[in-house]
Parts: structure tokens; sequence; C-alpha cells
């Protein structure tokens, strides 16, 4: 009977720890359609989940009274079983009741959003850790906290596994949320069957049932993108592993949406013409055009203007391509090469030569998009460059008047572009386009245009005056400042400008962010106990280490959606490894707990000087991908060994010792990915982030060497 209890109870943590990781990764897929796929908003997301997920951990002490209270734990899953489908509606439904389509959230409005609707989850989640580390405790007659650790991390590999490279292939949002809802009814059936409930398997068998008249009768999906998208006729709606596609239809004008943010539409043909023409009518004869991203707008169309032009159109995302020749007629001529492939592995790789590279990017406003402004990207390519090619690309148009960030971020783009090509000049219009080559630049285009029979709408002696379009661009270009430095790779300085810019419209400041982060952390690790300071410390070192190995595989490799969920599945691997494996192997004691604390600093150090060095390498993607998982797993392990000799050092009773370690960890995670993300990251850059998050793990590990017979 108590073999049967306990291997009912192995389940249920398991699926514990299956549903948060799938339920985070829907709602991360939810939160970039919704909020516009602004990083700065997913650091928060993430940092309220650690936050309430450890306030439930900490709370559960005090709700726990009986080690075999498993009616309450059954009731508790059973709630569980339906939080993911009901926050994902919910998080949905309040965001488009608080702000109007198209309208910015504030970073208060998303804070309180996001706290309000994970909390069901979070902490009801975070309370069953602490229920199953007393209740498997109990059972198994030893100290199970390290033990619910590392099995809850087991089953968070295999949902991370399963929803991020196989499902979200296969399913709908919604539908592989149904799926989650029955596997986790069927912990509820075991952990009832064991314990011979009765009641409880037949309200779970209904509970089952009750669900499919919603899976067959109502497309929830469709119905929430109609909510999102008022007065427009949805065309299309698709997901990807690179964000939410929507089309729609308004007054005959198709409208393309990418994670809720326009990426261009059907009649946008004066920024069409300004893009070609202001960067094609540099050089005398073009020929071979590389296009990177936007060809759907119709840009493909102005480029084949010019006589006896091929084009290769690069889109990463493969389902751009596929609507561009469903919906469109804009890549479908012979001389246009779709590829679907990462821009920058494409440049660097590839044979071909060209006379024009046209960016036609959104700004750089995350981290992903910012490595198509640094100075590296602009070598990379120049070297595919013929004699005399252009190359251009475009920030939002400063108009009349340049605000103080856009004068940095226009600041940065020239002196990047600068450090590569000896010329530069830009053409205001509806949006700021910058053209840069090593040949003579002009401005008088429009005699050009006319030698070749371009007829143009917008671009045409009527509508461009040369001396006028100088005039405004003496302006911009006498308000840069080149002392402002270079936006890089591993410093991404204009993605961090960009944040500080959309946080300019709420009146918010990074440094204050900074100070409230400072002031929290302070408090944890001054009135915490000794043992959960350095724990603490642990928790922010592995989100931010996370962090930063994903954004540096974007910065090498461009963003992949399953490497991101392979990444985060092997530091749960290392995590389950750490606490069930290396226990058995080294018993924990103070003198272990001090020597990993080291170790950990001593791995963070080692993870920038390689990413330097396989970021200076051409052709070494599997290379890479074996590197950084490595990091990956590695840092799980060390972290997952230090959670168990934390828990074990605790002199606290079992539920006090879980709650206690558990919550101190996620709330050190939560400080970890907003610093990393939001401050560390955009403003010092990589390798810098990682030797002062190795510094605070030896400086925490002295002091915990030298107080450790006081803990």
């Amino acid at each position: 009977m108590l073999l049967r209890i306990e291997s009912a109870l192995r389940y249920s943590i398991f699926m514990m720890g299956f549903t948060a990781l799938a339920t985070q990764i829907v709602l991360l897929r939810e939160a970039l359609n919704i909020f516009y796929g602004n990083e700065l908003v997913i650091g928060i997301l993430l940092a309220n989940w650690m936050l309430l997920t450890g306030a439930g951990t900490y709370l559960g002490r005090f709700v726990t009274h009986q080690e075999n209270n498993y009616i309450s734990l059954t009731l508790s899953l059973l709630i569980l079983a339906a939080l993911p489908l009901l926050t994902v509606i919910g998080l949905n439904l309040a965001a488009h009741a608080i702000v109007h389509p198209g309208v910015l959230f504030s970073p208060g409005q998303v804070v309180l959003l996001t706290f309000t609707v994970l909390a069901p989850f979070c902490m009801l989640s975070g309370a069953l850790f602490t229920f199953f580390s007393t209740a498997l405790s109990g059972v198994s007659r030893q100290f199970s906290i390290g033990r619910v650790y590392g099995i809850e991390a087991i089953g968070s590999i295999c949902g991370g596994l399963i929803f991020s490279l196989l499902l979200f292939h296969w399913l709908s949002t919604f539908q592989s949320l149904y799926l989650l809802f029955w596997l986790n009814l069927s912990a509820v059936m075991i952990l009832s069957i064991s314990n011979k409930y009765r009641w409880l398997m037949l309200v779970a068998g209904l509970y089952a049932i009750s669900i499919i008249p919603l899976v067959i009768f109502a497309d929830i999906d469709l119905k929430i993108t109609q909510i999102q998208y008022p007065d427009q006729e949805i065309i299309a709606h698709r997901e990807t592993p690179y964000g939410k596609i929507v089309l729609t239809e308004q007054a005959g004008q198709i409208n393309f949406y990418d994670n809720a943010a326009l990426y261009c539409t059907s009649q946008q043909i004066e920024q069409n013409e300004e893009l070609v023409h202001f960067t094609l009518a540099q050089h005398e004869h073009p020929k071979n055009i590389l296009l990177v991203s936007g060809g759907i707008a119709g840009t493909t169309l102005e480029i084949l203007k010019y006589p006896d032009i091929h084009i290769d159109y690069v889109e990463i995302n493969p389902a751009w391509i596929e609507i561009g020749h469903e919906f469109t007629t804009a890549i479908t001529h012979p001389e246009i090469n779709p590829l679907t492939l990462d821009a920058r592995k494409y440049i660097r790789n590839t044979s071909a030569v060209y006379d024009a590279v046209i960016i036609d990017l959104p700004p750089p406003t995350t981290a992903q998009l910012n490595r198509f402004y640094t100075a590296e990207f602009f070598r990379e390519v120049k070297s595919v460059l013929s004699n005399d090619a252009v190359v251009s690309t475009h920030l939002p148009s400063s108009a009349n008047y340049m605000s103080p960030e856009q004068i940095i971020s226009h600041s940065m783009l020239s002196n990047s572009l600068k450090s590569t090509f000896e010329h530069l000049i830009i053409f205001p219009g509806s949006y700021d386009y910058f053209i840069a080559s090593d040949a003579t630049l002009s401005f008088d285009i429009i005699e050009h245009l006319l030698d070749r029979g371009i007829v143009n709408t917008y671009v045409n002696a009527y509508y461009y005056v040369p001396e006028l379009v100088k005039m405004r661009s003496d302006k911009i270009m006498e308000s840069l400042d080149p002392s402002l430095g270079i936006n890089r790779d591993l410093k991404p300085s204009s993605y961090f400008i960009h944040l500080q810019y959309w946080l300019s419209h709420f009146k918010y400041n990074f440094w204050f962010l900074g100070l409230i982060l400072i002031v929290l952390s302070a408090a944890v690790i001054l009135f915490s106990k000794n043992i959960n300071k350095a724990l603490f410390i642990s928790g922010f070192t592995g989100a931010s280490m996370e962090f930063v190995l994903i954004i540096s595989f974007q910065v090498l490799y461009g963003y992949v959606y399953q490497m991101t969920g392979l990444l985060i599945t092997l530091f749960m691997g290392g995590l389950a490894t750490g606490a069930l494996v290396l226990p058995k192997i080294w018993t924990p004691n103070r003198r272990k707990y001090f020597l990993f604390q080291i170790a950990i600093g001593t791995l963070v150090i080692f993870i920038p000087l390689a990413i330097q060095y396989l970021s200076g390498l051409n052709g070494f993607e599997t290379l890479t991908i074996i590197v950084i998982n490595g990091f990956s797993f590695m840092l799980g392990l060390l972290l997952g060994f230090q959670f168990t000799q934390a828990a074990y050092l605790q002199d606290t009773p079992v539920k006090t010792a879980a709650s206690s370690t558990y919550a101190v960890d996620l709330l050190g995670s939560a400080a970890g990915s907003l610093a990393t993300a939001l401050i560390l990251v955009p403003l010092l850059g990589i390798v810098e982030t990682c030797m002062i998050i190795a510094g605070i793990n030896f400086l925490i590990s002295i002091f915990v060497l030298k107080i450790r017979r006081k803990v």
C-alpha cells in the first residue's frame, strides 16, 4: 500500500513539473503575441512567475498540517488541472479589457496584469511543492525535499521537450492546453486509486468529460483573435515556432501582423518606393540583390522595376513565404529566390556576391532584432558585396524633432555603419533610411530613375526635392554624436536604448528599477539564514546565465525556438541530475556547499570566454550548439546539487525547510531574470555581466565559509 502511494506521489510530482514548464512555455508565446514581442514584458512575466511560486511555496507550510492529508492534495491537483487553460484565457481577455488594440501597455499595467492572472496557478503549484515534500518524506521515512525537486525537474524536462519540440508543430495552443488538462487528471485518478477515494475518481472522470463540448464546438483561439482585432475581418491566423501570424482585411487593405505588431500592409507603396529607390539609384547597374525580410509587402515589386534583376529574399520564418505565395503576388516572379533561414547564417555561408543588400526589418527593439544593427553584422554583409555595392537599413522617422533616445539610437547605427563603410547618408522620409557604401553616395537620384525609365507614385520629380531632403538630412546628421559608441553583438546597446525609449512614454526609469532590485536583493541576503543567502545567489545565477546562453545563441545563429526549448530542457536535466544523483555520490555538508558555490562562479567565468571564441569562428555551428547546451547542463547540475545541500543543511522541519529553500531559490531567480534581461546585458554587455555574476558568487562563498560554524 505504501509503495503504491509513494509511486502515485512520484507520478503526481512528475506531472506538476511537466505542467509548470509546459504552462510557462505556452504563456511566454501568448505574452509575445499580446505584448508585441517586448522582451521587457517577458522578463516581468518570468519574475512574477517566480515570485508568486516562491510565495506559494512559503505559504504552503501554514496549510500543510498533516503528513497524510491526501484528500486536500488530490483536490489541489484537480484544481491545478484547469488552471493552465483558464490562465491563458484570462491573460488574453484581461489584456484586451485594459488596453485598446494597438495601444502600448505601460510597465505598471504589465506588472499588475501578469501578477493578477498568474497568481492562482503559480501560488497553488508552489504550495504543492511543500505539500509533496511533506507527503513523500512521511511515506518514504527519509528527507525527500531534494527528491521532490529532482522529480519535478524530470517532469519539466519532459514537458519542455514534448511541448516545445513536438506539440506546437502539430497542435494549436488551446489543443495543447486541452491535452495538458487530461494529463493532469491522470495524476488525480492515480492518486485517488492509490488511496481508494472512489468519489474523487468519479469527480475526475466527470471533470474530464465536461471539457469535450468545448473542444468540439468552441474555437477559443479564433474568438480571442477576433477580440484582439476589432472591426477587421480575420483572413488567416497561424501559430509558428517564431510567433503568431494574423492576417486581417479592412477597407480593401490586407494587414499582416507578427505577434500582434503590424509587420506590413498590402498598401504601403510610399515606404516600399523609398526603401528600394533611395538604395538602388545609388548603383550604376544593380543586378544581384539580397533582400532581408519585408518582401511580401511589395518591396520585391519595386526592385523588379530595374532591368536584369535577380533577388535572393531571406525570411527566417517559413510561414511568411507560404503566406506570400497564398495571399500576394509579391514573391511569385521567377527572378525571386525565397530562402527560409536566418539571414546572418546565410550571409556567413553563401558564395553569392551582391550589388545591394536591403534590410527591411523592424527597429532593434529586441535582442533578436538588435543583431541586424551591429558592427559585426555590417562587416559580414560587406564580405558578400561587389565593388561599389550599397547597403540600406532604416529606423523610425525623427520627423522634425529627435528625442534624446532617438539621437542615441541614430548615432549608434550611424557609428556602426561608419565603422565598416567609407560613406553614409541618411534619407529622411516615412522612415529615416541609412544608405552606406564604399562608393560615393548622392541625394540626386531622380535623374538616375528617369534614365532607367522607372515610374513611381511617390519617389519622382514631383514628390522628391533633393535640396529639401538634403537639408533635413544635414539636420539629422548634425545632431548625431560620434562619441556614443558602436552597437555590438555581445553588447546590445541599441536594444537597451529602444527599451528606454519605450519606457520614456510612461516616465519610467531603468535606474529606479535597478535600485528596487538592489534593495530587495539586499533585504533577502541580510535577513535570511546564512545557508539561504548563498541559495538566493544560486537562483539569481541560474536565471541570469540561462538568459545569457539564450541571447548568446541568438547573437551567433539567430532565434531558434526549438533551441531555446532544448537549452531550458538541458538545464532542467542538469537540475534533476544534481538533485537526485550527486547526493548519492557526495554527502551534502557545509564544506561542499562552499566549494560548489566557487565552482558555479568559475563556470560563469568560462561561459563568456567560450562565447567570445565561438563568435570569431565561422562554420562551426554544431560545435557552438554542443558547447552552449553543455554549459546549460553543467550549470543546472551544480545548482541542483546546491539546492539539495541547502535543504539538507536546514535545521527545521521538512515542510519549513521545503518552503524556505524553494522560496528563496525562486526569489533569486526572479531577481536574476529581471536584472540580467533588463539592465545588466543591455547596459554592460554579455561578458561584463558574466564577470559581475561570477564575482557575486565568489563573494558570497567567502561569506558562507567564514560563518559556516554559526549556521
